[in-house]
């Protein structure tokens, strides 16, 4: 039995191109971990292999979902690129996640920055976007020959994706400059929990 590589119930080649996209991204994040702004920049490269996913589900709840994801992805990625510039000095073009050790901590540039990369990879205080949600609903609806295979990368990656930013999040944000963990109080300990 052959299958089309644009089946009736839906596309395979968009299907892997996706799942090839979001391990390339994955792969090339962990590779330059140390460099936030490239992060958040594969993480948009993993957002295109998710709607990638999207496409080849062609319904009208992926149609919904593309829509809810990529303005939600938009939103909560420019505020962490913008809140991002804000800590970074003026003089340097590249930041460094080591360099920008505590530059977030206790300042509203490093709560957004927090807030937007967490956001973006469905973190509190958006626990699942129903962008991601509906996309999922979608390519299970269709299931062509890949698609719970493509969705378990999905999760994988996303997963990589919680991890590297949880980390960085947690170097810029809640660390401060001493090296020393955020503490001496409760809020300070209720920050080191989350």
């Amino acid at each position: 039995m052959q299958l089309s590589l644009f089946a009736s119930d839906g596309f395979l080649l968009p299907l892997f191109v996706g799942m090839f996209i979001l391990l390339f991204a994955t792969i090339q994040a962990v590779r330059q971990r140390g460099n936030p702004r490239r992060l958040i920049l594969w993480g948009a490269l993993h957002d295109a292999g998710i709607l990638c996913l999207a496409f080849s589900a062609d319904n009208a709840v992926a149609s919904a979902g593309i829509w809810l994801f990529v303005i939600f992805q938009a939103v909560a990625r420019a505020l962490a690129l913008v809140s991002l510039s804000r800590l970074t000095p003026d003089n340097v073009d590249a930041p460094a996640l080591d360099n920008l050790q505590g530059a977030g901590c206790g300042n509203l540039a490093g709560a957004l920055f927090v807030l937007g990369l967490l956001a973006s990879v469905g973190g509190s205080p958006f626990l699942v976007p129903e962008g991601r949600v509906l996309i999922v609903k979608a390519v299970l609806y269709v299931s062509t020959g890949g698609g719970v295979a493509a969705l378990l990368v999905m999760a994988a990656a996303t997963t990589v994706f919680v991890w590297l930013y949880v980390d960085a999040a947690r170097r810029v944000a809640l660390t401060p400059r001493n090296g020393a963990p955020a503490g001496g109080s409760s809020a300070g300990a209720a920050l080191m929990l989350v």
